[in-house]
């Protein structure tokens, strides 16, 4: 979702998987940043992609 609005994992998941309304020709992450708190990773990053 590109429009900067939160998901549920469901949500996310169900999104990735819509085979007919998610279709990604081309994507580019960068900015990545990724900290960790005690047994706990956090990544974030910029992505720009060409999709359907």
């Amino acid at each position: 979702m590109s429009n900067g609005q939160f998901q549920t994992k469901k949500e996310l998941i169900s999104d990735l998987t819509d085979k007919a309304h998610n279709i990604t020709f081309h994507e580019t992450l960068a900015n990545m940043k990724v900290r960790v708190y005690g047994d706990t990773a956090v990544a974030t990053y910029t992505g720009t992609y060409d999709a359907h």
